[in-house]
């Protein structure tokens, strides 16, 4: 009796490895807001998540500059986002002098609503972004 249970320890202890274990998580996307500046400001998305975002809605605001003269607003629509892709919500050209504030807003209809928020300088129609 002892030898049997052995033998089934010894069995159960060199074809547990070999066995097939499946992990699963559940699917949903994951957005991610990347600001860009240069030549005006891009909006990046990113889904780092495992299924893909639909219907995404993307808002962007900049206000700012020298005596508040900069108040901009940006919209933008991606139709799908698979997991792991990124795209370009918005982008928006700036001409002024000055502190912005930058507000980003990505929501889509199978994932929570994301906010960024930084500071950037803009000179002319030059943007750089402080993050």
């Amino acid at each position: 009796m002892k030898k049997k249970i052995a033998g089934l320890i010894t069995c159960v202890i060199f074809l547990a490895p070999i066995l097939p274990i499946t992990v699963s998580a559940k699917a949903e996307p994951e957005l991610e807001i990347n600001l860009i500046g240069k030549l005006g400001i891009e909006v990046i998305i990113t889904n780092n998540g495992n299924d893909t975002a639909n219907n995404v809605q993307c808002s962007l605001q900049v206000n700012g500059g020298l005596l508040g003269q900069i108040n901009k607003t940006g919209l933008g629509t991606i139709s799908s986002l698979p997991a792991g892709s990124n795209d370009v919500g918005v982008k928006v050209y700036l001409f002024g002098l000055g502190q912005i504030t930058i507000t980003a807003i990505v929501e889509a209809s199978n994932v929570p609503r994301v906010e960024k928020t930084v500071n950037g300088l803009v000179i002319l129609f030059f943007v750089i972004i402080f993050e």
